[in-house]
């Protein structure tokens, strides 16, 4: 559904896809979540959320590297 609301563009879409993000982590798309969370920050910079939680999976994955 989420992505569904991401097509239809609305004001909101940041928001959306930073949801659409948290349910592709937890089914282990830890890519696609991090997409998702870029497109939010890119369509929204101040959504903080969004760029906490890409600032944390980034981390991680810098840790693993």
């Amino acid at each position: 559904m989420y992505l569904k609301v991401v097509e239809l563009a609305p004001s909101f879409a940041d928001e959306a896809l930073f949801n659409l993000a948290v349910v592709q982590d937890k089914l282990g798309k830890r890519e696609q979540c991090i997409e998702s969370l870029q497109q939010a920050v890119a369509l929204n910079p101040k959504n903080e959320a969004a760029q906490k939680y890409l600032r944390r999976l980034k981390n991680e994955q810098g840790d693993r590297g």
